[in-house]
């Protein structure tokens, strides 16, 4: 015959039972189920950043390779939504031309408000018939690289010099700012636009 079972003893059981599963569950990345209005999440994965492309000179053109049409990216230079971005600073030089001078991965709150940069409403899009006049660009191209979590990214090139336009193949508008904006991430290039 077994040994008898105290009144606690059961609970106690039990209690360490969902303890053991409960920490079970969170190693294994899921959470146990809550109830309505519950804001409890399973954890996200961080997505690869994107890398910088070589091989390829970038500059002079302003719009680099060919990229996959993200929906919206007629309609605005980022589509909203990415999860990571990629900076590459690409100079005048021979070598610079095909692999980046500097570059940096942007990720949260610096990410969101590098989209909102980009994306301003007070930029003034230049339609693909223009005919512009620009200065001599000195300084090479910025090219920041958009990662989302599912579907084709978006590349942005911004033109360091020149008329400093600001390109996602489809779209291109007024990029004045950016550069001195990438430039927390990459720095300063070695000639700044007028």
């Amino acid at each position: 015959m077994g040994s008898p079972v105290r009144s606690g003893g059961v609970r106690g059981v039990v209690a360490a039972l969902s303890v053991a599963l409960a920490l079970l569950g969170a190693a294994c990345g899921s959470s146990p189920s809550a109830g309505p209005g519950s804001t409890t999440s399973a954890p996200t994965t961080l997505l690869r950043a994107p890398v910088c492309p070589t091989g390829q000179s970038v500059v002079p053109g302003g719009s680099g390779p060919e990229q996959p049409s993200r929906p919206g990216q007629a309609d605005i230079l980022v589509p909203l939504g990415p999860s990571v971005a990629t900076v590459c600073r690409y100079g005048l030089s021979p070598s610079a031309t095909t692999h980046p001078v500097r570059s940096a991965v942007v990720r949260g709150a610096d990410l969101e408000a590098l989209v909102s940069d980009v994306d301003s409403t007070g930029r003034q899009v230049i339609s693909p018939t223009a005919v512009y006049s620009c200065p001599a660009s000195e300084g090479g191209e910025d090219v920041v690289l958009f990662a989302y979590p599912t579907g084709p990214g978006v590349r942005a090139t911004v033109a360091v010099g020149g008329c400093e336009f600001v390109s996602n193949v489809v779209r291109t508008a007024h990029g004045d700012d950016l550069v001195r904006y990438l430039a927390r991430w990459v720095g300063v290039p070695a000639v700044l636009p007028a």
